[in-house]
C-alpha cells in the first residue's frame, strides 16, 4: 500500500532467488527501475496536477482505496512533492556494499541467458519442472534437442538446506556450475555444491538459494 519495494519486503538471500526466477524463465524479463540493485526506497503514486478539482477528485480516490484495505492512518498525499521525493531512486547506491554485489549477480544471470542458448530461446514447450513442497525445493530444466544443450536451475526457497535425490527427475548426470547465489562472492554463506554435480549422487543445496547448471561433456 505504501508503495514498497521487494527490497523491503525479504532478504538479500530470497531477493537474488527472485531475480533468477524472473530473469532465467521463459518469458520476457522485466525489472522495475532500481530492482536490479535493490532499491529500499518506496515507489508511491504521485502526480502533478494544476486542476484543484481534479486533485481533490485524486485525493478523495486515493482514500477510499485505501480504506478499502482497512488501512489505518493518512495515506500518502498524491499532489505533495515529498511524496514524489521519497520515489526518487538513489542511483548512487548500485556502488556501495550489497546493492553492487545484487547488481553484479543480475548482470551475470543476463549474461548467462544471453549466452546460453536454451536459456535465451523463450521456449515454454522444452521445459520441464519439478517440485519437493516439503523441501521447498524448485528444480527447472529447459533443453533443446537442435543444438543438444541443456540447463538446469535449483531453487530452494525453504529457510533451511536441502538434501535430495535429482535422479528420478535428471537423466543427464555431470552438469557444470555456472552461477550459485549460495558462494560468497555473491554474498552468501557458501556453497555446498561442487564444481560438477553428479545428479546420480543426493545434492544438498543451500537454504534460500538459487544456482545455475548446464551440460558438462
Amino acid at each position: 500500500m505504501l508503495g514498497e519495494r521487494l527490497t523491503q519486503l525479504i532478504d538479500f538471500e530470497a531477493l537474488k532467488i527472485a531475480a533468477a526466477a524472473v530473469i532465467l524463465s521463459p518469458f520476457i524479463p522485466l525489472l522495475f527501475m532500481g530492482e536490479e540493485y535493490g532499491e529500499e526506497n518506496p515507489f508511491q503514486y504521485f502526480v502533478d496536477h494544476a486542476d484543484p478539482h481534479l486533485v481533490a477528485a485524486v485525493r478523495k480516490g486515493r482514500g477510499e482505496e485505501f480504506a478499502a484495505f482497512a488501512w489505518q492512518g493518512e495515506c500518502p498525499d498524491p499532489q505533495d512533492p515529498r511524496t514524489f521525493l521519497r520515489s526518487k531512486i538513489a542511483w548512487e547506491k548500485r556502488n556501495t556494499e550489497r546493492h553492487s554485489i545484487l547488481l553484479a549477480f543480475y548482470q551475470e544471470l543476463i549474461r548467462l541467458r544471453k549466452t546460453t542458448a536454451v536459456l535465451s530461446r523463450p521456449d515454454k514447450d522444452r521445459l520441464q519442472v519439478k517440485a519437493w513442497e516439503d523441501e521447498k525445493v524448485i528444480a527447472l530444466r529447459r533443453w533443446d534437442e537442435r543444438k543438444q544443450g541443456a540447463a538446469l536451475c535449483l531453487f530452494n526457497f525453504g529457510r533451511v538446506d536441502a538434501c535430495l535425490s535429482l535422479a528420478p527427475f535428471i537423466e543427464q548426470r555431470i552438469w557444470s556450475k555456472q552461477v550459485d547465489s549460495a558462494e560468497e562472492k555473491w554474498g552468501g554463506p557458501g556453497t555446498l555444491l561442487a564444481a560438477k554435480l553428479d545428479t546420480a549422487k543426493p545434492t544438498t543445496l543451500r537454504a534460500c538459494s538459487v544456482s545455475v547448471h548446464t551440460e558438462s561433456e
